[in-house]
């Protein structure tokens, strides 16, 4: 690395950290003047709050502490440097505009290579571990919460036709309470399989009380098996897949829909299990969501674009025009990004022109900008 470079990230990452702390800690303080009441009812000790927060803080890092922190801090060093004359210095030393935001290019690619594995990792199912924490102290006796509970639950496997149907299903045991599993057989027939509980265990449903009829094509019982413990490793689904379908019907509005965190590979292993069984609606909300996680993480790559024709023109303007610029582009790409995801997801816009509309919109405006300054 060169030493110019190693120059041009120091200056960057010391406004980056204290922005990044100063939001942090802004966030928290704004949040915990708001949850106190709820955590005194809950009674949780500091330990879990703190746990609390740190379910959170994925999703809150991904979607705003690191693009809006890294707008900030760009504008900054690159207008400092520009105040004090550096980046004219600079360039006329040989060294082109374009090289000379190599190393912005660098972080806003690391920030999305982090947002994207956290989007992946950590950000789905967050906001359901915040809330178990929070009712941790309303389990039963036997250590479960009743609210873990969804009555009546229904699946279909459309790709291996298979429907799964059971009285109840825990999302945090991942345990089911009476299924009744019915498919096709590859002689033609039809199987199924009546149970008191089942849970997935080592690569395979393991079914308590289990009772498995067989019939013919006609639909005559031809055997039934009857057993305390029975093992199907043959079939495909997961109590993830389950635990998905609930989730994907139990939004409301699209801002409750929002609050609904999926990986990539959560949404595709759906959209293959249901096929064209699923609803229109929900597949382009599926779909429109798979594209968002794709588009998302390369928000902060998009930050570097737009910053720098802000920021490098700017010799004889004061720092805190280029903070008052930073904001502006913030709240209109978040503008954008919402408006495009709602026509997503009503079907104005194909999802991933919804997806993928801000960061292309802003990258190219950001890239002609930056062809512009001289």
């Amino acid at each position: 690395m060169r030493l110019l470079d190693r120059y041009l990230l120091r200056e960057l990452w010391v406004p980056l950290l204290y922005c990044f702390t100063g939001f942090l800690v802004f966030w928290i303080s704004f949040e915990f003047a708001g949850d106190v009441d709820d955590f005194q009812k809950s009674r949780l000790t500091s330990v879990e709050i703190t746990r609390y927060y740190a379910a959170l803080l994925p999703k809150l890092l991904v979607e705003i502490v690191a693009p809006i922190s890294f707008l900030l801090a760009l504008l900054y060093a690159v207008t400092q440097h520009s105040r004090h004359q550096e980046l004219t210095a600079m360039r006329a030393a040989g060294i082109g505009l374009w090289r000379l935001c190599l190393p912005y290019w660098m972080t806003g690619l690391l920030l999305s290579a982090v947002s994207f594995w956290l989007n992946e990792a950590w950000v789905p199912g967050g906001v359901e571990r915040a809330d178990r924490i929070l009712r941790g102290h309303t389990q039963s006796p036997a250590g479960e919460d009743p609210a873990d509970w969804v009555r009546t639950v229904t699946f279909q496997n459309h790709r291996d036709r298979r429907l799964w149907l059971m009285d109840a299903f825990n999302k945090r045991s991942l345990k089911l309470s009476r299924p009744d599993v019915v498919w096709n057989a590859a002689d033609g027939g039809r199987r199924k399989l009546v149970a008191a509980a089942a849970a997935y265990h080592e690569g395979a449903w393991v079914f308590d009380q289990a009772q498995l009829f067989s019939y013919d094509t006609e639909g005559n019982l031809t055997s039934m098996l009857q057993t305390n413990r029975l093992v199907v490793a043959e079939f495909d689904e997961v109590p993830e897949h389950i635990r998905n379908e609930i989730r994907v019907h139990a939004r409301g509005s699209f801002r409750e829909a929002k609050k609904l965190q999926f990986s990539i590979r959560e949404i595709e292993d759906y959209l293959a299990l249901r096929g064209s069984s699923l609803a229109a609606r929900d597949t382009v909300w599926l779909k429109t969501r798979l594209y968002e996680r794709y588009a998302s993480p390369f928000t902060c790559l998009v930050v570097a674009l737009i910053a720098i024709p802000f920021a490098a023109p700017s010799s004889r303007r004061n720092a805190y025009v280029g903070v008052a610029s930073s904001l502006f582009i913030g709240f209109s790409y978040f503008v954008l990004k919402e408006l495009s995801l709602a026509a997503g997801v009503g079907g104005h816009l194909e999802p991933w022109l919804a997806a993928w509309l801000p960061n292309l919109a802003f990258g190219l405006l950001g890239a002609w900008l930056l062809l512009r300054v001289r």
